[in-house]
């Protein structure tokens, strides 16, 4: 139960930012100190398990609690996270018994021990000298330092957990000035890891006034939208150009692989490395940006705000609420210090915290662990950090603290010394490469992945993979005295407790005879190339004789194969296949046949319990041909031609892009968006950068655990933890009169539940705390005691479908509800050819960079003030106005700018923010929300997934003839959209642009115990494209066709469709036509053909798409302008910027319309007040409608200037608004499509566009490449065609993650799987096309169009259907080489485990 709102304002004055805190709490009866507070002063708040000490580098789930004087025990960012606290009246079943002998047991410790760990951690931010206290930066990460007390807010915070790299910065060592910056995570790094580091934020490379060339660069070319990552992307290439410091320019390859480990929703990418190459490709910008101190870049133009305090409390205390910190140099001292405090934990980078969480059931409601007594950093013992090594063929020696690049780098330098024995080196340095992003390996250490394997068996560490090929030992001990040797083999089932792992020693390349080689080959299996982890991983290595007359055929004297990902806890030696591989003559098929046999046993240990177990025993004999085939063509082996390419290494490009926009210019030019050079600089404010209000408090949800009934919610631990103010439910709700349906229909949602559970993650309750790391620990934990349903949960589409689990009791039939099943049988008997099969494409997470985030607060007169990214602000004005009994006028909602939106911030925010308005109405405080990844992604739902179960006919020719079928969609627990717009596919969507005369369709909309299913970038059209894409596909195989002329000869033409979409001024045959000029398609299918002729294993496909998008006619959007007497220029809108440019068009609209410099514009954030005209941003039409009404208002200021200055030509702007002056200068404009000087009148319109996508598959890696990606598409005259471009870009590249990589899975409970970046993968850039080029129509101004322009956003994410159909090609092309010619089935997304099953595979035909 909340504690009321006077009981609130009788409390010590709340925290701002990590300032302040209560007083500690002292024994009510004694007046003496805690049990409580005696743990503040000995244990440790932070994320460990002590009986797991010597976790390097992957210290779990720190939660950075700054200031709190609560200790906080393996918790991790977000209410998954694990925690335990410590009040006077803990429950004993909650481990006060223990608490109590482990601070006993600690005290004595304590006057024991003769190591001094730190009293203090001094290093620099941006230049700028701060000591903190080391008891306090112990348990605080960096990102949150950096954000609540210095301030800098550049510092974004997305995932949470290491993986998108939005929170990068820079980190240096003091004392090695000469010495090149590093990119980390901020949101990982221990503040007390920071001692002696210089640390360089974004805000120091540069601002507005003086920005860094990069920064610049970017934001000029386009290269940010939303601009939520744009700081981390500028922060990781200014590392690469200190790396670059006295030597050569980087290549495209190796600014590409620096950007691994960051994440961009919105561009695309491409704009992004071309703005990189052309600032660190130039020698002389290059050396501007290696000048001096790396806080030099920014010409020290960083203006130092005093830092919040990182104090314990407000008031005068001596009491410390972190564990002890120690730091050694000396590897006796840290012996010394194991030995004196065996609970001590062990860390080195604290990288794996963002990944273990996924292992060690922390993020599914682990039960509590004990925290340690101290924390020692292994990162500075000297021993620890050395290396040893002098040329490729000899051992080397390295300290379990060096971080996994340099262990790359020392890989690639051995590689570069010259021609040598063995290609062991190239092959480690390549596949580090795969391994995590670079901000993980630049300080994630050898040590610490490797004890993560030991402690955590499901975790496939590559470094253990390369080790135990490398056959290195492990140096481990207590002691010096009791130093063991382990050897890898050994190492994963040994006991590590209380050793220290001090290096690892990897023996010299065996002896080789003169005529004998070492090759070596390794192979990983992802859901993306880069930073993504390993689903199989191998090793091979042979050493391979020649005869010594140099003309008999090499042999293979001895094999070492290993695999990964087939057993828990280990690496798995293929003693078997060795064997049969030990003397067998290279490029013998019969040899090959043995060994793949020998994999039986291997095969036959693969464990369930890893998921994707079919996929992964093919790999196992798939990766020993390549291995073969690779060692084999290196030995001079003459191999079938068609396996030449197969025996090469794969091979990756850095992208390139061309963009053609010059024929859809008009008054409008390209201008970069006023906010990009911000967004580079870290200027630019977010909802959660905004500043701390007096007496903010901080909101966590809790989440349900289970499907079934809620039967009570039992809070007291949370209550008691010191700095919790309320646990809210339902019931709270309901005392205060409040509402609890966003709307009033038993079919919507709960804000917080009241009894019935129907997913798991659904709000139960919301925890409020005066700061948010305290929230998300109390929310840990309330107990949600929920009684299980009754039946098994409904979890996919096709158990929904199974069980006739639907929302609508009948089926919706269209397009004509009267065309009867017999009717359409008569078409299908006048066909020539007729298939059925099923189609389907899943979820996708939005993965707008910038979660759910909200701050209301009271306004001061009984009403709401709430700032909230979304984009809808009047719909979440209005949902707390109903809840809260409010006037619609007492509420206000706002919004600057969002960090991406997608379609997932329309409808999803509200519950997040009516929730928040909720909590600081019923305690009149501010209260902040800020979702983590993990909770936004078990709480909000994705995409629709959908089904289409067809029967599809055509002529001998490919004329289409007639289509029925059901077609299924997934809703969900609850609504987010109307009931009919579940449906919807069937109006304009299905039919994608094939004409097709005749039709019959059913549509039924799925309940299941998931989120609630919402509106995402091209909605109803995405997934009505790849349905009737994969049916022609399955229809143009059965007619012997090629997809590609069914599809150019089914084109509508201008008219109606069936489904009354007019398609006036229809320019789809122009798209195809101009994109099949671009890139010379005819040539190009003919290559591909040939390619596919002579090259077995590889396969090319090619594939186009012509794609239409039907859109709302762009009005009924608010506008308001007002000249100021100075000549500047205000406009308020109602759209939301959520990187889509809106602002600029409009910027650019009103300085057009007024004749004023754009400089002198503008546009204000969005706020509800605008009032009754105002929807939600989405359909891409927001920006166009927004300018129209821009344009109307200024049309009406114009004509009222003109009037007054009829005889005042040539002055200038000012000088125009001066002689003004007494004239009202300001209106509104409210379009509904009017018809004025520059507005023609608005209806509903089509955007059209053609997509060709050009792939290649390694169907003996499953591998995919984008080789091409071709687009045209018809946009008008653009509003502003650098931004168009880059939404048309952005769009495409957000499609192919769905096609390819962003796969949902769920439990058979119900829990999500995928929720965070660990195992959801949206693209990175080396999952760009290697060529993209996007071109405009040109001259095809839109009649009524705003400007004559058409939207951007939206339409061309169907063009990644042409990408998923070309798989389709290649994947029969590999099965037509064993003899299958069934039709390909295969459905998005085409993950690689989807790719490889397509493709049947029987390795019994392998041969060379």
């Amino acid at each position: 139960m909340p504690r009321d709102a006077a009981a609130y304002r009788a409390l010590p004055p709340s925290s701002v930012g990590y300032g302040q805190e209560v007083a500690p709490v002292q024994d009510a009866m004694t007046g003496g100190p805690s049990l409580g507070e005696r743990a503040q002063r000995l244990l440790s708040s932070v994320a460990a398990d002590c009986n797991t000490p010597c976790m390097m580098g992957t210290f779990a789930g720190l939660v950075a609690c700054g200031a709190m004087a609560v200790p906080i025990a393996h918790a991790y960012h977000g209410s998954r996270g694990e925690g335990a606290t410590f009040p006077d009246d803990m429950p004993e079943d909650m481990g006060a018994n223990l608490l109590q002998t482990r601070v006993e047991v600690a005290e004595d410790r304590q006057k024991k021990k003769k190591a001094q760990a730190l009293a203090t951690v001094s290093f620099t931010i941006n230049g700028k000298s701060r000591t903190v206290d080391a008891h306090l930066a112990s348990h605080t990460l960096l990102s949150a330092y950096l954000r609540e007390n210095e301030l800098l807010k550049g510092t974004k915070l997305s995932c949470r957990e290491g993986g998108c790299g939005a929170c990068t910065v820079l980190l240096r060592p003091l004392k090695k000035t000469d010495s090149a910056a590093v990119p980390v995570n901020a949101c990982l790094r221990l503040l007390a890891a920071c001692d002696g580091y210089s640390i360089t934020t974004v805000e120091g490379l540069g601002n507005t006034k003086n920005p860094s060339q990069i920064q610049k660069e970017i934001a000029e070319n386009y290269g940010t939208q939303c601009g939520f990552c744009s700081a981390g992307m500028v922060t990781t290439l200014t590392a690469l150009a200190q790396k670059a410091k006295g030597g050569s320019p980087p290549t495209a390859k190796e600014i590409e692989d620096q950007l691994s480990g960051n994440i961009c929703r919105c561009t695309g990418y491409t704009n992004i490395v071309a703005a990189a190459k052309k600032v660190l490709q130039d020698p002389a910008q290059l050396q501007l940006l290696q000048t001096g101190d790396i806080e030099d870049l920014g010409g020290k133009s960083w203006k130092a705000q005093a830092a919040v305090p990182l104090s314990h409390c407000s008031k005068s205390c001596t009491s410390v609420s972190g564990p002890e910190y120690y730091m050694p140099k000396k590897l006796e001292s840290a012996w010394q210090i194991m030995s004196a405090l065996p609970g001590v934990a062990l860390i080195g980078a604290n990288t794996g915290a963002g990944v273990l969480k996924y292992y060690d059931g922390t993020s599914a409601f682990a039960p509590f662990k004990s925290p340690p007594a101290a924390l020692m950093d292994v990162s500075r013992v000297e021993k620890m950090l050395r290396t040893s090594y002098s040329s490729p063929n000899e051992a080397v020696e390295l300290g379990a603290s060096v971080p996994l690049q340099q262990f790359l780098e020392i890989s690639a330098e051995l590689e570069e010394k010259g021609v040598s024995a063995t290609t062991r080196w190239m092959a480690v340095a390549a596949h580090l490469k795969r391994v995590a992003g670079h901000q993980v390996r630049s300080v994630g250490t050898i040590g610490g992945n490797l004890m993560m394997a030991n402690r955590t068996p499901l975790y496939p560490s590559d470094v253990m993979l390369l080790l135990s090929g490398l056959e290195a030992r492990i140096k481990i001990g207590r002691s010096k005295d009791e130093m063991e040797n382990v050897s890898m083999a050994d190492f994963h089932k040994s006991d590590t407790t209380g050793k220290l792992l001090v290096s690892v020693e990897i023996p010299a390349v065996p002896q080789l005879a003169a005529n004998e080689r070492e090759l070596v080959y390794t192979y990983k299996s992802a859901l993306r190339r880069e930073n993504a982890h390993a689903i199989l991983h191998a090793y091979f290595a042979f050493i391979v004789k020649q005869s010594e007359d140099g003309k008999g055929v090499p042999a293979i004297r001895s094999a070492c194969v290993y695999y990964g990902g087939l057993v828990p806890g280990t690496v798995l030696r293929a003693t078997q296949a060795e064997s049969a591989l030990a003397g067998a003559v290279l490029g013998d098929s019969k040899a090959l046949q043995k060994a793949v046999n020998a994999l039986d046993s291997v095969v036959a240990q693969a464990d369930p319990v890893f998921g994707k177990t079919e996929y992964r025993k093919t790999l196992v004999r798939t990766y020993l041909f390549k291995a073969l085939l690779q060692a084999s063509a290196a030995s001079g082996i003459k191999l079938r031609p068609q396996l030449s390419l197969a025996a090469q290494p794969p091979e990756w490009k850095a992208p390139v892009h061309k963009w053609e926009t010059k024929g859809a210019e008009g008054v409008f030019k390209s201008e970069s968006k006023p906010s990009a050079l911000a967004q580079c600089t870290g200027e630019a404010s977010y909802t959660d950068d905004l500043p701390r209000q007096a007496g903010q408090l901080f909101g966590c949800f809790v989440l349900a655990q289970a499907i079934g009934t809620l039967t009570s919610v039992s809070s007291p631990a949370a209550e008691n933890l010191e700095g919790v103010v309320a646990v809210i439910t339902a019931k709270d709700f309901a005392s205060k009169g409040y509402g609890n349906l966003l709307t009033p229909t038993d079919t919507e949602e709960e804000i917080l539940t009241s009894s019935n559970v129907r997913f798991i993650g659904q709000r139960v309750a919301l925890v409020v705390a005066r700061s948010r790391e305290i929230a998300e620990l109390a929310a840990r934990l309330v107990q949600a005691n929920i009684k299980p349903a009754d039946t098994p949960p409904i979890i996919t589409l096709d158990q929904a479908i199974a069980k006739k689990s639907f929302w609508n009791e009948q089926p919706k039939v269209g397009p004509n509800p009267d065309t009867s099943e017999a009717e359409m049988e008569g078409h299908f008997q006048s066909a020539d050819v007729v298939v059925e099969g099923s189609a389907s494409c899943g979820n996708q997470y939005h993965f707008h960079m910038e979660t759910h985030t909200c701050c209301a607060a009271p306004d001061g007169a009984g009403g709401i003030e709430i700032d909230v990214s979304t984009q809808n602000p009047v719909g979440i004005a209005n949902d707390i106005a109903a809840v809260l009994g409010l006037d619609q006028t007492q509420v206000t909602a706002r919004m600057t700018r969002a960090g991406g939106g997608f379609g997932g911030k329309i409808n999803r925010p509200r519950p997040v923010a009516v929730a928040a308005a909720c909590a600081a109405h019923m305690l009149e405080a501010p209260v902040s929300i800020v979702l983590s990844l993990n909770d936004n992604m078990l709480m909000m739902g994705g995409r629709k997934p959908y089904r289409f179960d067809y029967k599809i006919a055509c002529k001998r020719d490919g004329t289409l003839v007639a289509v029925t079928g059901r077609i299924y969609s997934m809703v969900g627990a609850s609504f987010d959209l109307l009931p009919q717009a579940d449906v919807d596919i069937l109006s304009n969507a299905i039919d994608a642009c094939y004409k097709i005369p005749h039709w019959r369709l059913e549509a039924w909309a799925c309940r299941a115990n998931v989120p609630s299913t919402t509106y995402c970038r091209g909605p109803v059209y995405m997934p009505g494209q790849l349905l009737m894409d994969a049916a022609i596909d399955h229809l143009a195989h059965a007619a012997g066709l090629n997809p590609h002329e069914v599809r150019l000869k089914n084109l509508y033409k201008d008219g109606v469709t069936p489904f009354d979409q007019s398609l006036e001024n229809n320019t789809l045959s122009l798209c195809v036509q101009g994109a099949m000029q671009n890139c010379d398609f005819d040539q190009l299918a003919q290559q591909v053909t040939e390619f596919n002729q002579v090259n077995s294993h590889i396969k090319q496909g090619l594939s186009l798409t012509p794609f239409k998008y039907g859109m709302g006619p762009a009005m009924g959007f608010r506008a308001f302008v007002a000249v100021r007497p100075d000549g500047s220029v205000l406009v308020q809108q109602s759209g939301c910027e959520i990187g889509q440019g809106l602002d600029s068009k409009q910027r650019q609209a009103a300085a057009l319309v007024l004749n004023a410099p754009l400089e002198r514009v503008f546009v204000a954030g969005t706020t509800s007040q605008l009032g009754t005209w105002m929807s939600g941003t989405g359909g891409s039409t927001t920006s166009e409608a927004n300018v129209a009404s821009v344009t109307m208002a200024c049309e009406k200021i114009k004509a009222r200037m003109d009037e007054r200055l009829k005889a005042e030509a040539g002055k200038s702007w000012e000088e125009r608004v001066k002689a003004c002056a007494g004239l009202v200068l300001a209106d509104e404009g409210i379009y509904f499509g009017q018809t004025t000087e520059h507005l023609r009148g608005a209806e509903p319109y089509t955007g059209y566009g053609c997509a060709i996508s050009h792939v290649q598959y390694d169907s003996l890696l499953s591998e995919v490449r984008v080789l091409r990606a071709e687009l045209m598409t018809d946009q008008g005259t653009s509003l502003n065609p650098g931004i168009d471009a880059g939404q048309v870009q952005g769009a495409y590249v957000m499609g192919l993650g769905y096609v390819l990589t962003e796969e949902y899975a769920y439990s058979e409970q119900g829990q999500l799987t995928t929720n965070g970046t660990w195992e959801y993968k949206v693209p990175t850039v080396s999952c760009v096309p290697e060529q993209f080029d996007i071109t405009f129509l040109a001259n095809t101004p839109h009649p009524k169009g705003i400007f004559g322009s058409k939207a951007s956003g939206e339409p061309a994410v169907l063009g990644a259907s042409s990408a998923l159909s070309a798989l389709r090609a290649a994947a029969a092309a590999v099965r037509a080489d064993y003899g299958n010619s069934d039709p390909t089935v295969l459905n998005a997304p085409a993950t690689v485990e989807a790719m490889l099953n397509a493709c049947t595979l029987d390795p019994s035909k392998f041969s060379f």
